[in-house]
């Protein structure tokens, strides 16, 4: 069976400007590139047939992008063709920042291709 979570350890490439605004598009960005790394409970074969439906994202805390950051995010329930993922990040000091969910809509990957 295959793991529902994905976890990584993350931060910019490089020291960005003392913009919040920045810091914040950074950190949203990261909630939306891990999503397809955790891969639906139970779904074999191939996944990029995953299509995001609906994305939320809350901000609880300000954070700088060029600090370590740890995104959790893991599969609830995938049924019926829709999935819905949960995730969060934390700061170097182990404080909640973010909070996310996704619901995305589960499809093979060929029908795409007719």
């Amino acid at each position: 069976m295959r793991s529902s979570t994905h976890r990584i350890w993350i931060r910019a490439a490089r020291l960005l400007p003392d913009d919040s605004h920045l810091h914040d598009a950074f950190r949203a960005y990261i909630t939306d590139i891990t999503w397809t790394g955790t891969r639906p409970l139970h779904l074999d074969g191939d996944t990029r047939g995953i299509i995001s439906l609906d994305h939320a994202v809350w901000f609880h805390r300000p954070a700088r992008a060029d600090d370590w950051m740890f995104h959790d995010a893991h599969s609830l329930v995938n049924t019926l063709g829709r999935g819905l993922l949960r995730g969060a990040i934390y700061g170097a000091d182990r404080q909640l920042t973010v909070s996310v969910t996704q619901e995305t809509l589960l499809r093979a990957y060929d029908q795409f291709l007719d």
